[in-house]
């Protein structure tokens, strides 16, 4: 048998990220952006130095941000072009002194030198313009501003308009900028790949990114989304949720999909619960005034949470294709609902961080906080006990929790399997081996643990819960983006995937909107601690506990 000859003038695939025989190598290529002009409203504020800006920055460093690229920053105060440039270093030199930072610097994609290259040549894209956004004049001001700079950078008419600003200024800022036609051709922008005119030009693209909240409620959602509509399409409306851009979020559907060991025991006959947990050290400090305004329910569980639950619980989608998935989030959550008492109370509680020790450290309380009023009931914890009403999660408890000034930063997806129907091992069969469960850690560290039970070196009967582990801290090689980067990268491509959809949006708020409704006094608990006392009382009332984050505790 004659051997096979080797064509040496085939390409060689990329090295994958994993050694093995897979086809990893295949997926692993990131698509760079288009030529874009981002314009940023709201650019003097915490979040785009914070955020936004040293994403942009970090996607340049990874040549996935074109050299056609502007960035210009928006904002009522009355800094200059420099100023803003200054700034935007400090953001970027700041973040680079972060524990992810010092990560990649350990991996070979990183290099000082040219690092501070890639910064100047960065900077030198930023502009900065101050503006009123009730003004119509301000906005033709701007237009001219984005046309210079578009034909400067050559972005070929390519803008994403990012709005870091609260949801009250989204309709003056959208409708000023359909009026000096810098929101073209968005009504029939399909958020997919740019396509060609029949002339053979590309077709510039407009999309605007909006930040959370999305509303106060469902009907102050619905008219927003409305006001919004009149002047970009829904297909160009991109609202962010930053959780869903962290690797281990996206993982969940990985998992979940490309194995066959999960996917036939995904459902009410081999799982007995799922706890999410989304627990913060910090209390609402700089944020004392949104906290008022909206308090924890709107700003975690009717977003992070439910964007987790909605992935963790939904059906296999026919494609990995953005309204594929994201069709099948809106059946879940249209599905779910949250639990009652039989007595018709909501299986909900609320909580508010009183003073106590954290590390060590005397923590006011959330009335004594700046900003705060004395008397505030605002809550600062949730738990509730969310059921999904379908074929797969009949009965199946969704223990979902977060909360401020709690004992550990941790965010935690955990799938806790029902237990062995006989055991052949324990002297007194009445005794129940722990449970097998799924922990997926999605902060402070990103990994995920398979909880077994297995023999440990002893008698016959030495038995004990062993972890298979994997963190994504291995993976120096391949470090991990910040969220942000993942998010706006996608929003320049057109992806949606990982974006809101307004039928999520709204089957969120109407499952929230009950317990908003009913919301009474919050019960206290001390800073430090894992909540109020009515929390774990929540848990035992089905029969359940709380789990301490740490692969499970």
């Amino acid at each position: 048998m004659e051997s096979e000859t080797v064509n040496s003038e085939k390409p060689l695939l990329p090295e994958p990220y994993f050694t093995g025989n897979d086809n990893s190598g295949l997926f692993c290529i990131e698509t760079g952006a288009f030529p874009v002009g981002m314009v940023v409203f709201g650019a003097s504020g915490d979040l785009a130095f914070r955020k936004i800006i040293p994403a942009l920055y970090n996607l340049r460093a990874r040549s996935l941000l074109p050299q056609n690229f502007f960035l210009l920053g928006v904002g009522r105060s009355g800094m200059t072009s420099s100023d803003f440039q200054e700034r935007a270093c400090q953001s970027i030199e700041a973040a680079a002194d972060s524990p992810a930072a010092k990560h990649q610097q350990n991996s070979e994609e990183c290099n000082f030198e040219t690092d501070r290259d890639i910064l100047m040549n960065f900077v030198q894209a930023i502009d900065y313009i101050s503006l009123d956004y009730s003004s119509a004049e301000d906005y033709r001001i701007l237009a001219a501003r984005i046309e210079k700079l578009s034909l400067e950078f050559g972005t070929k008419g390519n803008l994403l308009f990012y709005l870091a600003v609260p949801p009250s200024l989204f309709k003056p800022i959208v409708s000023n900028l359909s009026g000096v036609r810098l929101l073209k051709n968005s009504k029939a922008d399909s958020l997919k790949r740019q396509e060609e005119n029949p002339n053979g030009s590309l077709k510039p693209f407009s999309r605007v990114i909006i930040e959370k909240p999305f509303g106060h409620d469902s009907r102050s959602a619905q008219i927003l989304s409305e006001d919004l509509i009149k002047y970009v399409d829904e297909s160009s409306i991109l609202r962010i949720d930053h959780y869903l851009g962290k690797e281990t979020v996206q993982n969940i559907l990985m998992l979940r999909f490309a194995n066959t060991i999960f996917e036939p025991v995904w459902n009410r006959h081999y799982i007995d619960h799922v706890q999410i947990t989304v627990a913060e050290e910090i209390g609402v400090g700089h944020r004392a005034g949104f906290y008022e305004e909206n308090g924890l329910l709107r700003d975690m569980f009717q977003n992070h949470m439910l964007q987790i639950l909605s992935l963790v619980a939904m059906e296999p989608p026919s494609s990995f294709q953005a309204d594929r998935i994201r069709d099948e989030k809106f059946k879940v959550l249209q599905s779910a609902s949250i639990a009652r008492y039989p007595d018709g109370r909501l299986m909900a509680v609320t909580g508010q961080y009183t003073s106590g020790n954290q590390s060590a450290n005397f923590m006011a309380g959330y009335r004594e906080e700046d900003g705060v009023k004395p008397d505030s009931d605002t809550e600062t914890y949730a738990a509730a006990v969310i059921n999904i009403d379908n074929w797969r999660w009949k009965g199946v408890p969704f223990m979902l929790r977060s909360g401020k000034r709690l004992s550990q930063r941790a965010t935690q997806v955990a799938i806790v399997f029902k237990p062995i129907p006989h055991s052949i091992f324990c002297p007194d069969a009445t005794l129940e081996h722990p449970r097998n469960m799924l922990i997926m850690d999605i902060q402070p560290k990103e990994s995920f643990h398979l909880i077994v039970n297995g023999k440990i070196p002893g008698p016959k009967l030495c038995m004990s819960t062993m972890s298979m582990s994997f963190d994504y801290d291995n993976l120096v090689e391949k470090p991990i983006s910040d969220a942000y980067e993942r998010l706006i990268l996608d929003a320049i491509l057109g992806d949606q995937t990982l974006f809101v959809r307004h039928d999520n949006l709204m089957a969120a708020w109407n499952l929230l909107d009950p317990l908003l409704e009913s919301l009474s006094v919050p019960n206290r608990y001390k800073a430090g601690s894992w909540g109020p006392d009515e929390a774990d009382k929540l848990a035992e009332s089905i029969n359940r506990k709380w789990l301490k984050p740490g692969r499970g505790k």
